[in-house]
């Protein structure tokens, strides 16, 4: 397993030199599958060489990352690139919550309260109102709600998954969000529960 994350950085740096083309979304996330994950499109490694032109034909630099990958036993790799330089570089797995991650909502009995009175309301009804609840915190706030809600248990998993989809469609709807993130990431930091203080969410104003 690689433990400087620099260094990883300089070795897909290398690799990345050859493009002449850039990625044509520069927010590239791989699985643990070692799926490519662009936004809302899914590229399996054995059939990238056939999907070359959603990747502007940048085949053997994905493969080779995907290569790097393997050889760090890494379980899932999220690069951001501007054209052929990665800007950022992050792996998934290792983004644990600190100690005050949850002080924002930690703090207000009210919030706790009003999440906690909503157990009880239809499924549908519970979807709604979180989604018009988190309105109040800023989207990376209100994804944190989200974890939060997952790690006390406040409801079922099913109804947790449905907030998050509905308040990404809200999101996009109003702010761009599939333009400019990519959803299958932030989909996997959220209900996998690591980490999003690293998370740089993009949004039209």
């Amino acid at each position: 397993m690689i433990n400087n994350l620099d260094q990883l950085k300089y070795k897909v740096n290398l690799i990345c030199k050859s493009m002449v083309m850039p990625f044509p979304f520069p927010k590239i996330y791989i699985d643990e599958n070692d799926s490519t994950q662009l936004n809302l499109l899914c590229i399996p490694c054995d059939l990238i060489k056939n999907n070359s032109r959603f990747i502007n034909n940048n085949t053997d630099v994905l493969l080779n990352i995907i290569e790097l990958k393997k050889q760090f036993s890494i379980k899932s790799l999220y690069i951001e690139m501007d054209f052929n330089v990665v800007s950022l570089i992050s792996l998934p797995y290792e983004l644990s919550f600190g100690k005050d991650y949850f002080y924002f909502i930690e703090k207000q009995d009210l919030f706790k309260k009003i999440l906690w009175n909503k157990k009880d309301l239809e499924g549908g009804d519970i979807v709604r109102e979180v989604i018009y609840f988190m309105q109040l915190f800023d989207p990376k706030q209100a994804l944190k709600l989200i974890q939060y809600i997952m790690c006390n248990k406040i409801f079922e998993n099913s109804i947790v998954k449905r907030i998050f989809d509905g308040y990404i469609e809200k999101l996009d709807a109003e702010r761009k969000f599939y333009i400019f993130n990519n959803f299958r990431y932030v989909r996997d930091l959220v209900l996998h529960k690591r980490s999003l203080d690293s998370l740089n969410i993009e949004l039209v104003s």
